[in-house]
C-alpha cells in the first residue's frame, strides 16, 4: 500500500479539493499527513481557499483516514497516486486532472493503446453498424477500447468489445462504489473481471452531467485518438470532442448522412477542418503509427 495513502483519499473527499490544491500542500508540507493534520492557518498560508480549508476541517472533525482506507477493502477497489512509480511513468498525463484514480480490474491496460468512440445516448442502426465494425478491427489490431460508462455507444462498445475478446476500459462518472446506470451492473463486473474500470472520483460520488463531462475528459485523454460517430452539432458529444482538440488529441470523423441531425456533430467537424474524416480504422493505425 503507498504511504499516506489514507490521507491522500481523505483530502479527495473534501467537496471542492482540487488538482492545483494537492500540487499547493505537495510542495508546502513534508508530507500528506502534515498536511492534513495542519492547521487551518498553515493550509491557507499555503494558498488552500478559505472555503476549502473549512471543508478540510469538518471533514477532518467527522472522519478518521482509516476509514477511507476500509471503503476500498469494503467494495475491493484500489487506488493509485501520482506519487506512485506506476503513476509516474505511465499515467503522468492524467494527472492535471486528477491525482488519484481508483480502480478495480488490470490497471496496466491504461498503459496499453486504447481508442475511444463518441456517440449518442440513443444510438441509430447506422451508429451501431458503424461501431461494432471499428471494434471488431480495433481487437484485431490489439488495442483497447475506452469509454463512459453511459447507455447507448458506451455500453454498446464496451459490450461489442468483451464480445470480441478485447480489453475494454470503462471510465465511471461516479464514485467507483456507485454503478451507474445500474442497468450496467453486470457489465461493470464483466469489465472489472476481463479490463479495467475506473474513476476519478471520491467514494460515494453521485454522477452528474458536470462529472460526465469531467470523466470523458478522462477519456480523451487516455486515448491514443477518439472517433466522432454520431452525436448532434449543439450536443453534449461536441462539447466532449471540443475538450478533446483543446487537449491536442488526434479526432477522426465518421462522415453521416446530411439530412440526419445525428450526424451533423461529425460533419461539422470534418468541414471545419476539427476532424479528420474516415471510412476504415486502419486509417486511425496508419495515422497512430506515422505520428508516433
Amino acid at each position: 500500500m503507498e504511504k499516506d495513502l489514507e490521507f491522500w483519499l481523505s483530502f479527495h473527499s473534501v467537496p471542492g479539493f482540487k488538482s492545483t490544491d494537492f500540487s499547493l500542500i505537495k510542495s508546502k508540507f513534508d508530507s500528506i499527513e502534515k498536511a492534513w493534520k495542519a492547521s487551518g492557518d498553515d493550509l491557507a498560508k499555503v494558498g488552500i481557499s478559505k472555503s476549502i480549508v473549512n471543508h478540510i476541517m469538518s471533514q477532518r472533525s467527522r472522519q478518521d483516514p482509516l476509514e477511507q482506507l476500509e471503503k476500498l477493502d469494503r467494495y475491493g477497489v484500489k487506488a493509485i497516486t501520482s506519487d506512485n512509480h506506476f503513476f509516474k511513468n505511465n499515467l503522468r498525463r492524467l494527472s492535471s486532472i486528477s491525482p488519484i484514480i481508483y480502480y478495480k480490474g488490470d490497471i496496466t491496460l491504461l498503459d496499453r493503446k486504447s481508442i475511444s468512440l463518441i456517440g449518442n445516448f440513443e444510438t441509430t442502426d447506422y451508429s451501431r453498424e458503424v461501431a461494432r465494425n471499428i471494434i471488431k478491427d480495433l481487437v484485431a489490431y490489439g488495442y483497447a477500447f475506452v469509454g463512459g460508462f453511459a447507455k447507448g455507444m458506451d455500453s454498446l462498445c464496451h459490450n461489442t468489445t468483451l464480445l470480441y475478446e478485447g480489453k475494454t476500459i470503462g471510465v465511471l462518472s461516479s464514485g467507483i462504489d456507485i454503478i451507474y446506470p445500474s442497468q450496467n451492473l453486470d457489465l461493470s463486473s464483466e469489465i472489472t473481471d476481463l479490463g479495467l474500470l475506473i474513476t476519478d472520483k471520491s467514494m460515494g460520488s453521485r454522477p452528474s452531467k458536470n462529472s460526465y463531462l469531467s470523466s470523458k475528459q478522462l477519456v480523451t485523454t487516455i486515448s491514443a485518438a477518439s472517433i466522432f460517430i454520431e452525436g448532434k452539432e449543439d450536443g453534449v458529444e461536441l462539447s466532449i470532442i471540443s475538450n478533446a482538440i483543446k487537449q491536442k488529441r488526434p479526432i477522426f470523423a465518421i462522415p453521416g448522412n446530411i439530412f440526419s441531425y445525428t450526424s451533423r456533430g461529425p460533419n461539422l467537424l470534418i468541414t471545419q477542418g476539427n476532424a479528420q474524416p474516415i471510412i476504415h480504422f486502419n486509417e486511425v493505425i496508419d495515422y497512430i503509427e506515422k505520428t508516433e
